[in-house]
């Protein structure tokens, strides 16, 4: 159980991170951790930013940016390598996914987001971000996967 959830948390934080650090870091910067009021203005904003593009891989990726798809991919072999096995990487790949799919719907401007960058089908930038966070999970479990377990 602790390592399914590790997992989870590991593979949404890595994510969210290297699409943050990949596109919007040079921009934004860091925030000023003693100020509490800032840093959820800050948190909310970056939410705002990085959650709509993680969740339109195929679409980002007809474009030409490849980003999404080497943050689900990097974050997919993370949380599996944590899971070390086929089933947690298979919960892993699914929670997260659908982490972010809960966390876009609870974002006020999220779907708006998502329509003003083009989207044609949803269901497949899901399935393509359902799909590359299981295979790189189910590479990285199987790499770290042990006898004993």
């Amino acid at each position: 159980m602790k390592r399914t959830v590790l997992g989870i948390f590991l593979t949404f934080i890595f994510a969210c991170a290297i699409v943050y650090f990949e596109k919007f870091y040079q921009s934004m910067g860091l925030p000023d951790v003693s100020d509490i009021s800032a840093l959820q203005t800050w948190l909310y904003s970056v939410a705002e930013k990085v959650i709509p593009l993680l969740i339109i891989p195929f679409t980002l990726f007809m474009n030409g940016d490849y980003i999404p798809i080497i943050a689900w991919g990097i974050a997919g072999f993370a949380g599996g390598a944590i899971a070390k096995s086929y089933s947690r990487a298979f919960l892993i790949s699914l929670i997260s996914v659908g982490l972010v799919i809960l966390i876009l719907m609870l974002l006020p401007t999220g779907l708006s987001a998502i329509y003003a960058l083009g989207v044609a089908s949803i269901e497949y930038d899901w399935g393509v971000a359902v799909a590359i966070t299981l295979i790189a999970a189910l590479i990285g479990s199987s790499l770290t996967m042990s006898e004993e377990e």
